[in-house]
Formats: structure tokens, C-alpha cells, sequence
């Protein structure tokens, strides 16, 4: 059973904003769950990689994907 998301990272800035997220980061900045979050890296949405078992998502793509949603 999984459990249920709680975001509760806030961020301001996005100079605040690691250079490298890990994905619990990213989830709270998208409000996705995690296996979404996954999706999209694959998908090419937002750029990243894992390394061991963690994944590492860059914050200009994270950036650059709430542009896209915003202009369109």
C-alpha cells in the first residue's frame, strides 16, 4: 500500500533551488508523486539521471518545464 504524499518543502527562490534535486525535491516543487516524477525524466520532460539509486534532476529543466506549462 502506498503511502500518501506530503509536501512539505517550500521554496521561494529558485536560486534556493539546489543545482541537483534529488526526487523528493522534485515531487514537492511538481506536487507529483514520485513515480510520476520518474515518468517524466524518461519521458525528456525534465533532464535527469540516476546514479546508484538515487535519482538527480537538474533545477534549469525543472525550470524550464514549469515555463513550457505556463505558456502554453
Amino acid at each position: 500500500m502506498a503511502m500518501p504524499m506530503r509536501f512539505t518543502r517550500t521554496y521561494t527562490d529558485w536560486e534556493r533551488i539546489p543545482v541537483l534535486m534529488e526526487l523528493t525535491d522534485v515531487c514537492c516543487l511538481l506536487r507529483c508523486s514520485d513515480v510520476t516524477a520518474i515518468k517524466y525524466i524518461r519521458q525528456g520532460k525534465i533532464k535527469g539521471n540516476k546514479f546508484g539509486n538515487k535519482w538527480l534532476v537538474d533545477r534549469d529543466s525543472v525550470r524550464e518545464y514549469f515555463q513550457k506549462q505556463w505558456l502554453s
